[in-house]
């Protein structure tokens, strides 16, 4: 996409891509959908968004249903059984291929930022499972680390998880001068 839609076409700046990506980081689904909503939104807003969003979603959606359906009709085939068996690691590939990609956009050439991805992934592997703690850890430490450090205000009340990661300056969304609470409460707001 940020070949296309940044380096060929020129529609976005390097930093609207950035930013829309760390946005839909941050989001459930699938990670494209949401970066490709989020440029029909700076596009056309809300209607560019939700045109993007059927187009985008649409197609795959029904690929799945019809190749559901077919599934549940002959799911007794050895043929369809067999094309089912071939498909997981042509799709376990397709992941890794776009897990690879996403790492060096993010990462880039920071040795600091993959020796993290390397760890959360060596964790995740061996435990065979995501552990939130451990991906919540990683970003505050990112937070601090690349967002500025801890703040040297002395307005911060009491001690307790929030009002310690009050103080990270790298928790203020960048440019809009807005918090996380903030942030979290547009999440709450729009469901």
């Amino acid at each position: 996409m940020h070949r296309d839609l940044v380096e060929q076409r020129g529609w976005f700046s390097d930093d609207e891509y950035r930013q829309g990506l760390a946005l839909a980081q941050t989001m459930p689904g699938p990670l494209a959908a949401q970066l490709a909503m989020w440029m029909g939104f700076l596009t056309r807003g809300v209607v560019g968004s939700a045109a993007v969003a059927v187009a985008f979603v649409a197609p795959p959606f029904l690929l799945v249903t019809a190749a559901a359906v077919i599934y549940v009709e002959n799911q007794g085939s050895s043929v369809v059984h067999a094309l089912f068996r071939g498909v997981g690691p042509a799709i376990v590939a397709i992941v890794a291929i776009a897990s690879v990609k996403l790492a060096r956009t993010t990462n880039k050439r920071d040795p600091l930022l993959w020796a993290i991805a390397a760890g959360v992934c060596t964790v995740t592997v061996i435990a065979g499972a995501e552990i939130v703690w451990l991906f919540l850890a990683a970003g505050i430490f990112g937070a601090i680390v690349y967002g500025g450090g801890i703040s040297r205000r002395r307005s911060v009340t009491g001690v307790g998880p929030l009002n310690l990661l009050a103080t990270v300056k790298g928790l203020t969304l960048t440019g809009s001068g807005a918090g996380l609470g903030t942030l979290a409460l547009f999440f709450l707001q729009a469901g």
